[in-house]
């Protein structure tokens, strides 16, 4: 399990665009063996304030923005 922060700067920014993006980011991990699986959670927010939805399967945004599965011979 982890958790960050990520703060990016934009210095060639044109006349009104954003300078600057901030946000918490989360992730989950599982080694079964020689099996791996990293997922990066996409809605840190909504699984914070109600994670019984996340639990029962009915939350209507996607639960991982990517992730990887690798297996090691």
């Amino acid at each position: 399990l982890r958790i960050g922060y990520n703060k990016s700067f934009n210095i060639a920014a044109e006349e009104g665009a954003t300078e600057s993006q901030d946000g918490f980011h989360a992730g989950v991990g599982f080694n079964l063996g020689s099996v791996q699986l990293d997922m990066t959670l996409d809605d840190l927010g909504g699984m914070m304030s109600n994670p019984i939805h996340y639990l029962n399967g009915r939350n209507t945004t996607a639960l991982t923005s990517s992730w990887t599965l690798s297996y090691t011979w």
